[in-house]
């Protein structure tokens, strides 16, 4: 109960005992028949009738009759009508009826109204519904009107704000967002006095608001505050797709931390934990003690997968859980074509043809099939110059990526193998493209295929990219290059 509400109540109390019924809601001035009136949730008027000596109005502020909200210079940022409406806000001396009227509403809210007439004020409060909070699910705190109130009970899981009080409430149906909450003073800005820590399980009350659309509850009254016995301090961890090994950072304060990982993450394996005493001070009595939990993630050769690993705590009839949630990156290929089939994913870009000819990269299926560059027509060496081009490769969410491919070389002669087969990369929406290093090159005297080694794709990890195999010849030289088995994984 606010303070004010307070010396309100000792103050009627007073009165109460002093006046007979006739004598409350009365000055020298003014009186009023009704001191409380209300409205019912369907909606609706109610009548006050006031009775002056003096001319008299009604007290407007930010809340009434219009809704204010203002700029941080006090200039007036938004002004919408109250939900409380009023046919008259003032009146002169004798009886006059004041009608109260509200549209319909699910939850409680009320107003207290001051009416000034010379030096004296009147208050009245008016209500409309209930003002006791109706006890909800997160789910149903998300779906409840504007202005309910409501008490919810959850898990606190993420902290937004130290000073306001702006976190997560969460219990087994959802979460919900909480935009302010009041100390144990009713005071605002004040949410670190009451120790409030991520895992306590925690009951509001307060009334319902929203922010652009989106629910939450608004400068709730914490009840009760039920503190957890485990904090995971590594809430989440993340592996590359060939696996590895990580731990979890867990404080307790119950009788051990007991991980538990759900059958169906079989990649991830419970190692072993080691444990750390804490050391009482005078500022802490009673540390939490720290458990080091180890894990194993095996390598990942599909799709991306995440796993929630719960830790939980006893002591006596109490316990209390927390969770880590690790996810893997996707093991498959980003590119995988082994250019067996005529209709492959690869595009051909030709920049110079030889003479007479209409291509320079081709199908050829003979050996299971390959694509080949030649621009050996009519039995001479002619210049071309083609680029036999990738579909786009995604490696936005790729924390690394190896090409490999297998290539054969024939007729080279003796030119010089490098300058007649190339290995091209550049960024999507690039309009240069940049050469990289094939490690193992062919003889260029067979048709024996041989492997390129691993090609590290490091520089376009986080972006989206292409590869190229570019083929070029002269008049000397024109020799004939096979590709297969292109793989980026």
């Amino acid at each position: 109960m606010k303070l004010r509400y307070l010396f309100s109540a000792i103050l009627a109390s007073a009165l109460f005992v002093g006046c007979n019924d006739e004598e409350l809601g009365t000055l020298d001035d003014i009186k009023l028949d009704e001191s409380y009136l209300s409205i019912p949730n369907a909606g609706g008027s109610t009548v006050l009738t006031v009775s002056a000596t003096d001319a008299w109005e009604f007290v407007t502020n930010d809340t009434w009759p219009d809704v204010i909200k203002r700029n941080k210079d006090g200039s007036i940022k938004s002004q919408t009508p109250s939900w409380l409406a009023a046919d008259k806000m003032s009146g002169t001396v004798g009886e006059t009826k004041v009608t109260f009227s509200a549209a319909a509403f699910e939850g409680g809210r009320e107003l207290e109204l001051t009416i000034k007439v010379g030096d004296n004020s009147q208050f009245v409060r008016v209500r409309q519904g209930s003002m006791t909070a109706v006890t909800v699910t997160c789910a149903e705190a998300n779906v409840s009107p504007e202005g309910k109130n409501v008490r919810v009970k959850g898990v606190c899981t993420s902290i937004a704000n130290t000073t306001y009080g702006n976190w997560y409430l969460e219990d087994e149906t959802g979460s919900v967002y909480i935009y302010g909450t009041l100390d144990k003073k009713g005071a605002e800005k004040n949410f670190s006095s009451l120790g409030i820590e991520l895992g306590d399980v925690v009951t509001v009350e307060g009334p319902v608001g929203s922010y652009k659309g989106s629910p939450q509850l608004v400068n709730v009254t914490v009840l009760s505050i039920k503190k957890s016995l485990i904090k995971v301090v590594n809430t989440s961890a993340a592996i590359g797709k060939n696996g590895g090994d990580f731990s979890v950072k867990v404080a307790y304060k119950g009788n051990g931390v007991f991980p538990t990982v759900p059958e169906d993450c079989d990649w991830v394996k419970y190692v072993g934990m080691d444990y750390v005493k804490g050391v009482p001070t005078k500022i802490e009595p009673n540390p939490a003690d720290t458990a080091v939990a180890k894990f194993s993630v095996a390598a990942n050769d599909g799709d991306a997968r995440s796993c929630d690993i719960k830790f939980a705590s006893y002591k006596g009839s109490d316990s209390s859980d927390g969770t880590c949630t690790v996810s893997q990156k996707a093991g498959k290929a980003y590119l995988e074509d082994a250019l067996t089939k005529k209709d492959n994913s690869f595009t051909i870009e030709n920049v110079t043809l030889p003479t007479g000819s209409t291509y320079v990269w081709s199908f050829d299926s003979r050996n299971g099939g390959y694509m080949k560059a030649s621009a050996y027509v009519g039995g001479k060496n002619l210049a071309a110059e083609a680029l036999l081009v990738s579909p786009e490769v995604d490696l936005t969410d790729a924390d690394a990526a190896v090409l490999t491919f297998s290539h054969a070389l024939n007729y080279l002669n003796s030119g010089n193998v490098d300058d007649h087969i190339f290995l091209l990369a550049k960024k999507s929406g690039a309009s240069e493209w940049t050469r990289i290093e094939i490690p193992v090159k062919p003889a260029g005297s067979n048709w024996t295929f041989v492997e390129s080694g691993e090609i590290d794709l490091k520089a376009y990890i986080g972006s989206k990219m292409q590869i190229a195999f570019k083929y070029t010849s002269t008049t000397a030289v024109a020799p004939t290059w096979e590709v297969k088995n292109v793989l980026i994984k």
